[in-house]
Parts: C-alpha cells; sequence; structure tokens
C-alpha cells in the first residue's frame, strides 16, 4: 500500500548496455575448470578450538568423473594432485557424476586451502594428475606454514 503511493518511475530509463559472454575453457589433456565449495564444517576460523565439532567435518577429498578419473590412470581413494604454477592441493579421489574434465575441490579444508595454495578462482583451467608421491596432503606455497 505504502509503494502505490510512490507511483511509477516516470524518469528515463538508461537502457542495458549488452555485456560479451566470457570465453568458455577449453582443458586438453591434463587439465580440468577447477569447481569448488566451502564445505559446512571446514578448516575455518568458527572451529578453533572446538576439536570435537572438527573432528564431524567429512573428510577432504578431490571429485573427478569416472571418464577423466580412467584417463588420468587413478581409481577411488587414490591421491590425484590439482596444480597450479603457484601450488598445489593432493587429496584422495572420489569418483563422482561430474562433467568431463571438470576438477572439485574443497574450498578451505584441512589440506585444501584452494586461493591460499593454487591463487585459482573457480571456472580457472588447472592441471590434474596422479600424484608423485604417497603421501596425501595439501601442499604449502614455499615458505607459508601450516596451521
Amino acid at each position: 500500500a505504502e509503494l502505490d503511493r510512490l507511483g511509477p518511475w516516470q524518469g528515463a530509463r538508461v537502457p542495458m548496455s549488452g555485456t560479451a559472454p566470457s570465453a568458455t575453457p577449453e582443458p586438453g589433456p591434463g587439465e580440468a575448470v577447477l569447481a569448488g565449495w566451502r564445505m559446512l564444517l571446514d578448516a575455518g576460523r568458527m572451529q578453533d578450538g572446538e576439536p570435537f565439532l572438527a573432528g564431524t567435518a567429512r573428510p577432504p577429498v578431490v571429485r573427478l568423473s569416472a571418464d577423466c578419473a580412467a584417463e588420468l590412470g587413478v581409481r577411488e581413494g587414490d591421491p590425484v594432485t590439482v596444480a597450479t604454477d603457484r601450488g598445489s592441493v593432493t587429496l584422495p579421489l572420489a569418483i563422482t557424476d561430474l562433467p568431463y574434465r571438470v576438477v572439485w575441490l574443497p574450498i578451505c579444508s584441512p589440506g585444501s586451502e584452494v586461493y591460499r595454495q593454487l591463487g585459482a578462482q573457480i571456472g580457472d583451467v588447472v592441471r590434474i594428475g596422479p600424484s608423485a608421491d604417497d603421501g596425501v596432503a595439501g601442499s604449502l606455497v614455499e615458505g607459508e606454514v601450516a596451521r
């Protein structure tokens, strides 16, 4: 009722300018488009001093489609490394229903702090491959200390 008293807009309307869509990333062999999400329970500051709550978090994993995993020669549970020129994250693989050449990482979980470790944004093309070592832990950028 109060809005009706304002009446319709009488001023000039600004035309909407079109924007060109961004180019669709086209990852090649050994590459994938980065996808991710913040897990409900992750490595966020709200869980400091709450080891029991943090202990209920899902284990961090890297997710790939079955076709992409087969292309890399990895199986469920194998360590997979996601890398950029800045750094890398290595986590166990969970085969998931994802588009081909899309890799999913938890954004801020133990061993996977995407923005800090990879310096990448969601939608960027990253390198993927089997882990070179048997350890399954996120790597740090040189000079950084694990929390």
